[in-house]
């Protein structure tokens, strides 16, 4: 096809939206959809196993223990988030991402009756104010103070930050999940790589889609270390080699208020 071998960065998303209809394609583009939602999943997942992960070391004593509150608004949000990025990569689904882990297939009993418990903390506690049957997480109470026939009134608020059972339920869950949702990654992963090695050595229409597709990092990242070492660092088949960025590339103070 070339006797120039292929060389750079190239953005398979731009690929597959420029090849959409296009029926000799289809199953490329097939691949490439699910290889970004399941490297997606496998991201949300793997951060939520080092948020629990710091979570537990800012506890006192083992795992096991009750966290104690105090200044405890951060142990609070990290557990708020990895609840919120297990359900995210496990149960939520919409159309800007169907894919779903699907984990809760490969569980034993034992572990699907956690995760329900997690899903249901999702769903009725922490995304909401909590029903009823799950006052243990909430109780608000409103007091009348009467004083020399003055009259008033006090609000008190308990939010727990969490519990044991629920600490026990993500330590048990997050492990397998990733597990599973990598296992389905790099099965998708071999097709793709398959299909696309094929594709570059036989049709020339497909690499001028491809070549017509090329990533930029500094337009990514931003000009810096970021996108220097994003184009330095990833050698052909390091796949484990991608970037994180969480702040404005202009931005020193990373957003700081």
């Amino acid at each position: 096809m070339t006797s120039t071998p292929w060389r750079g960065l190239f953005d398979l998303g731009q690929v597959r939206s420029a090849l959409m209809g296009r029926e000799a394609y289809a199953d490329v583009i097939k691949f490439i959809h699910q290889y970004t939602d399941r490297q997606s999943v496998v991201e949300d997942l793997r951060v939520a196993v080092a948020t629990l992960n710091t979570l537990l070391k800012l506890g006192p004593g083992s795992p096991e223990a009750v966290l104690a509150e105090g200044a405890d608004l951060i142990r609070q949000s990290l557990f708020v988030n990895t609840v919120m990025l297990y359900c995210r990569a496990t149960h939520s689904q919409d159309s800007g991402r169907p894919f779903k882990g699907g984990v809760k297939k490969g569980y034993s009993a034992e572990l699907r009756a956690a995760h329900d418990r997690v899903i249901h903390l999702r769903d009725k506690v922490l995304a909401h104010h909590a029903a009823a049957a799950d006052q243990d997480w909430t109780d608000d109470r409103l007091v009348l103070s009467l004083s020399d026939g003055v009259v008033g009134y006090r609000s008190v608020f308990e939010r727990k930050l969490l519990t044991r059972e629920a600490l026990r339920d993500l330590r048990a869950l997050l492990p397998i999940a990733l597990a599973h949702v990598q296992k389905l990654a790099r099965q998708i992963e071999m097709s793709l790589n398959d299909r696309v090695q094929d594709l570059l050595g036989t049709d020339p229409a497909f690499w001028e889609v491809v070549a017509d597709s090329r990533f930029d990092p500094v337009a990514y990242f931003g000009t810096g270390e970021l996108a220097q070492a994003f184009e330095a660092g990833g050698e052909p088949g390091n796949f484990m080699g991608h970037i994180r960025w969480t702040r404005e590339p202009d931005d020193p103070d990373g957003g700081a208020v």
